[in-house]
């Protein structure tokens, strides 16, 4: 149900590009090497089948395709891993248990298989084999896709859902299922989750919210265990606060890491799931920490298990693995977590209902699991204990040295601000914060150091203190002590300023001889005009006048 996109996010084979091997193909923000090698750009594991992009366009699908999964014009199921024809510019994909969400490189969401509950988001209840454009939305940045419905993160931190809400999990606080997104009254938002019946929002404050099904305690509120048809604030009073990244199972368990990189659950537990014995403790509404976990960067997992990525890229899991979708070469439940010793070298994770998939440092993708319909990519229908190659996908010359994990922008005050995260750094000199007004151009705005040598996860922040009005681009150059240098992919803003103001004295009579005051409780940075229009009570415009705000002194300024 869940996915790895890795644009501006935990593969450093994708964030940083090369200087010497690699050429801007555009401005999609897409690379390719000398060699003509592709790389893993997002990949996701749903009910039955997974999808994988690379970086060159290509998009390859494999498994369970009754419902139009693959978007391909067909409904036939393969293990092969064929390519999507007319599916283009897709930057991340989600995929759900029968239907399949695609994000593209201009923001737009399409979305292709089963849609009885309204879950494509186009308007209608017909089932479509091939992509169609999710409607009423603005653009997005991140896709979330649970059994039957979707959600959708904007550029502007809001959240957007659609399909099924049987159980309250669009979070509209009452109505049943819809077919056309609709906004949610929640702001701030950074990441969205979605699992099987539940929606799970994550604010930039760092307190969680999840709407849904609750009956087994996975929407963490403490106090009951009904369903929330409103998101509602997860449990704090137990420690569970400055949130860092959210997860939803596909079954019905919630995950949370915390700042300190400690994990935190609640929800079903019947097959140890939440890292306890499921005996004695069947599901939980409130919040606890797993025991037995190093520092965790990632977690993803099947229906009812989970699995751990550590920042050293050890694994780590438990729960219900009787299709060997644990990876430790059993079919053996695991009530408390174990190391996965035998799997190595994994930088990015995404589960399904009973397969998981793992992105390895050489851009090599494995999987293990359920596999009756051919899901794991490797040419049978095999069930496989232990990860096994997928076959063909997307190799990469060379994994480089600095793995990003995050790389934001947003607008604080009259300012950007742009903040990125990396997990581990090695011989990293510097970053140079470069920007574009049109994409193509670009100039240096800062200098920041780095770590040098790193193995735990550093955040960074730097400030344009000169943004202009409308969309500007931000990229970063990372520089190694020896003067190699890589970049990052671009990211936009659209900024616009926000003065607030109040005129005095208020209200003023006709020729009365009072002079006007504006005060724009701001000071700008430039000498500028405005237009000040003024209106009489009936509405009628009584002046129209041109005032220039003198730079460092916008605070006060005489209108007539």
């Amino acid at each position: 149900m869940d996915n790895y996109t890795s644009n501006f996010k935990k593969n450093p084979a994708n964030n940083w590009v090369n200087s010497l091997p690699c050429l801007p193909l555009a401005f999609t923000f897409l690379f390719i090497t000398l060699s003509l090698k592709s790389y893993c750009q997002s990949f996701s594991a749903g009910g039955l089948h997974s999808v994988i992009v690379c970086d060159d366009n290509t998009i390859n699908d494999f498994g369970y395709n009754g419902d139009g999964e693959f978007g391909n014009g067909s409904t036939l199921d393969t293990n092969i891993s064929p390519s999507s024809p007319g599916i283009t510019n897709t930057k991340q994909v989600s995929c759900g248990t029968y239907h399949t969400l695609y994000l593209k490189n201009d923001s737009t969401v399409w979305a292709s298989g089963y849609n009885a509950v309204g879950q494509l988001g186009d308007g209608t209840l017909i089932d479509r084999l091939t992509p169609v454009q999710v409607i009423g939305i603005p653009k997005i940045k991140k896709i979330a896709v649970g059994a039957y419905h979707s959600v959708f993160l904007a550029y502007d931190s809001t959240v957007w859902t659609v399909g099924y809400n049987g159980y309250g999990q669009l979070g509209k606080c009452s109505g049943g299922n819809v077919s056309t997104p609709v906004h949610l009254t929640i702001t701030g938002v950074k990441d969205i989750a979605a699992g099987y019946y539940t929606t799970n929002v994550l604010k930039y404050d760092g307190t969680a919210w999840a709407c849904g099904r609750n009956d087994r305690g996975e929407a963490g509120n403490n106090v009951d265990y009904s369903n929330h048809t409103c998101l509602w604030q997860v449990y704090q009073a137990g420690g569970l606060t400055s949130i860092s990244k959210i997860f939803c199972s596909a079954g019905r368990s919630s995950y949370f890491i915390k700042s300190d990189s400690t994990v935190w659950a609640c929800g079903l537990n019947n097959y140890g799931q939440l890292g306890i014995d499921g005996v004695a403790t069947p599901y939980t509404r409130t919040p606890f920490q797993i025991p037995g976990l190093p520092k965790i960067r990632e977690i993803d997992g099947t229906y009812y298990s989970a699995t751990f990525l550590a920042y050293d890229s050890t694994l780590w899991a438990c729960g219900l693995n009787d299709n060997g979708q644990l990876g430790d070469g059993t079919n053996v439940n695991k009530s408390s977590v174990v190391h996965l010793a035998g799997i190595t070298g994994v930088i990015a994770i995404a589960g399904g209902n009973n397969h998981i998939m793992f992105l390895k440092k050489d851009s090599t993708l494995w999987a293990c699991g359920d596999n009756q319909y051919g899901q794991l990519g490797d040419g049978t229908g095999v069930d496989q204990w232990t990860p096994v190659q997928v076959n063909g996908l997307c190799p990469v010359d060379i994994p480089l040295p600095i793995e990003l994990l995050s790389f934001d922008v947003y607008k604080a005050g009259n300012k950007v601000r742009l903040t990125w995260s990396t997990a581990s750094e090695t011989n990293n000199s510097f970053f140079t914060i470069e920007k574009s007004l049109n994409g193509t151009d670009w100039k240096p705005i800062g200098i920041v150091n780095g770590a040098g040598n790193s193995t735990h996860e550093i955040n960074y922040e730097s400030f344009d203190t000169e943004p202009v009005t409308g969309i500007q681009y931000y990229k970063l150059k990372q520089t190694d002590y020896d003067g190699q240098y890589k970049y990052s992919k671009p990211i936009a803003i659209n900024f616009s300023e926000n003065f607030s103001f109040s005129i005095y004295p208020n209200p003023v009579y006709a020729n009365s001889g009072t002079t006007v005051y504006l005060n724009l409780n701001q000071s700008s940075e430039e000498s500028k005009p405005i237009l000040v229009v003024v209106y009489d009570a009936m509405g009628r415009e009584v002046l129209s006048k041109v005032n220039i705000i003198e730079k460092n002194n916008g605070q006060v300024t005489a209108v007539d």
